[in-house]
């Protein structure tokens, strides 16, 4: 899929390429919206098509590193990824993983169906939640999800403080809401994620603890994370 004007045409799109299926092209319709979220890219998306996929050659064609949240605003459909199939109606909410296949299948026949999605860097997300979440999950009624959901529709209201520094504390608050949707049940993989970046940071510290240049924003950028996810990571195992 692609966005020309708001409507669907070739396979490939904003977000990458998948592959509309089970609808002949003489009736299919469909578009894709992008919405400037807090700096970050959500995708307003709707079609009629039964099942588009994601395949393995499109992985490979793009290499895609992101996740989305991808929420189900008209019709009922269900997602599968990772041997998981996520059944989704109205206000629910599924993470995907752009880097492996994926499958989104309409439950209402040809009626058109519409999510809303929003793009998340997944090196960036994965070095803020200390834990790479697994797609293919699906969350509903959750106090959390009402508030991402809320963040998505509302964000280009004209009433959004046009704030660079606004902005980035957003895409803090909403790296929270992801994690709070979508941390494992069990807390143990996600401890020892954050004990091996923790042994690889306080390498880098070793090695570079004599240059006067050095501080925690320079260990934070050379482990990949951000300051205040190294300040977690300290404030944890109370040392500073």
């Amino acid at each position: 899929m692609h966005r020309s004007g708001d409507s669907i045409g070739e396979p490939r799109s904003l977000s990458g390429r998948y592959n509309p299926e089970g609808i002949e092209p003489s009736v299919f319709a469909g578009w894709v919206r992008p919405v400037s979220v807090c700096g970050f890219t959500a995708l307003d998306i709707g079609a009629n098509a039964q099942r588009i996929e994601r395949t393995g050659r499109d992985v490979r064609l793009d290499g895609m590193e992101q996740y989305s949240a991808v929420f189900q605003v008209a019709g009922r459909s269900a997602i599968s990824q990772n041997d998981q199939v996520a059944s989704l109606a109205f206000g629910d909410v599924a993470l995907i993983d752009a880097s492996r296949p994926w499958t989104y299948l309409s439950s209402d026949g040809n009626t058109q169906w519409n999510c809303l999605s929003i793009q998340l860097p997944r090196q960036s997300l994965v070095s803020h939640l200390g834990f790479e979440p697994q797609g293919g999950i699906c969350r509903r009624g959750t106090l959390a999800g009402r508030l991402l959901l809320d963040i998505i529709r509302n964000a280009d209201n004209g009433e959004r403080i046009a704030c660079a520094a606004a902005d980035s504390y957003m895409q803090l608050a909403i790296y929270d809401l992801v994690g709070a949707l979508f941390a494992p049940s069990d807390p143990w993989s996600v401890s020892r994620h954050a004990d091996k970046l923790f042994t690889r940071i306080r390498g880098v510290i070793k090695d570079r603890f004599a240059d006067p240049d050095f501080g925690p924003s320079e260990a934070a950028a050379e482990a990949g994370i951000s300051l205040r996810y190294l300040q977690k990571l300290f404030t944890a195992r109370n040392s500073t």
